[in-house]
Formats: C-alpha cells, structure tokens, sequence
C-alpha cells in the first residue's frame, strides 16, 4: 500500500480473502472491513483456497454482506485505504457495473481520510 501506516482499511468486493491477506502485511493496520455482496463467494473460498481465506478469519478483519454501493451499510467514519476488489465491468451480465460509476466513486472519495488512497483492480485489457 502507498499509504504510509493505514490503520483503517475497506475492502469492496474481495470476498475470497487475498486482497485482506496481503492488506493485513501491514503491520500498523487495525482494522479491515470487507464488503461483499456474495456468501457464497467467502463460503467456496473457505473450502477451496484456505491460503488465501485465512485472513477472514483474522480478528481485525469485519466481513459485512452487502452491496458495496449502498454506503449505509458501510461502517461509520472515514478510512486510510478503500479498495475495489470487484469483477470486471461487463462480466457478469452488469451486476457490477455500478461498482464502476461516477457515483460509486464520488461516495468513495467522500469516505477516505485526505491523505487516503482509493485502489480498484482493473482486470485484463483486450487489445
């Protein structure tokens, strides 16, 4: 992370556990909250990539099923780190596409520290 020292950190989407595994390195790092829409996606990753699952069950890290988008459900306060560990825009029959909007974005922004950083994953480029 290019955060110096994130104590605070969102992770939308993420579900399988490798984007908290790799946030949780971070050794000043107090909290993680992991927004994910799918059960189902925690549940297969528990049973088929505990190295990578592990890290959910860390007790800094905060599982909350929901839709990244409806920022309600996000925990009060402002953060250090929010990424966006979502599908690829277009790949699931536009299911996620909001996660893509100015919108999203704008809410993003508006929940990070001033000196936060905002990190999306922005899957493969067709050339």
């Amino acid at each position: 992370l290019l955060c110096p020292k994130p104590r605070r950190v969102v992770i939308c989407g993420g579900g399988n556990g490798g984007a908290a595994r790799e946030v949780l390195k971070h050794k000043s790092v107090k909290e993680v909250f992991l927004i994910e829409i799918d059960p189902a996606v925690r549940n297969a990753a528990k049973r088929f990539i505990q190295s990578q699952s592990a890290a959910l069950s860390d007790s800094r890290v905060t599982t909350i099923f929901a839709d990244a988008c409806n920022f309600e459900k996000w925990p009060e306060g402002c953060f250090d780190v929010i990424i966006v560990d979502s599908t690829d825009m277009g790949t699931t029959a536009g299911r996620s596409d909001h996660l893509w909007s100015q919108a999203f974005f704008e809410g993003c922004l508006s929940r990070l520290q001033p000196s936060g950083q905002l990190s999306t994953q922005l899957g493969a480029c067709v050339v």
